[in-house]
């Protein structure tokens, strides 16, 4: 959804600027320069069954939860950030 208006997605891409920017929101910790919310989410995660963290990405062949492993934890979520093109559609 959000790769269609997105020329940038942190931290899919690099991105000092946005990586600031995630750093920067309410209750985000970083680990290994990747912005994470910590236990924001209750003991059974998000979505509650088919976690999205497990699906594989396109380049490189690997899930997020691969990507980035404070995602095991279904309780924790990405800070994600994007640059958004408004003429994209």
């Amino acid at each position: 959804m959000i790769g269609a208006v997105a020329t940038t997605l942190y931290p899919l891409q690099d991105a000092p600027d946005l990586q600031q920017l995630a750093a920067s929101m309410p209750h985000v910790s970083m680990r290994s320069g990747v912005g994470y919310h910590i236990n924001r989410y209750a003991k059974g995660g998000l979505f509650q069954g088919e976690d999205p963290a497990n699906s594989v990405l396109a380049t490189p062949p690997q899930t997020l939860k691969q990507r980035y492993p404070t995602l095991k934890n279904v309780r924790n979520a990405l800070a994600v950030v994007a640059r958004v093109d408004s003429e994209r559609k």
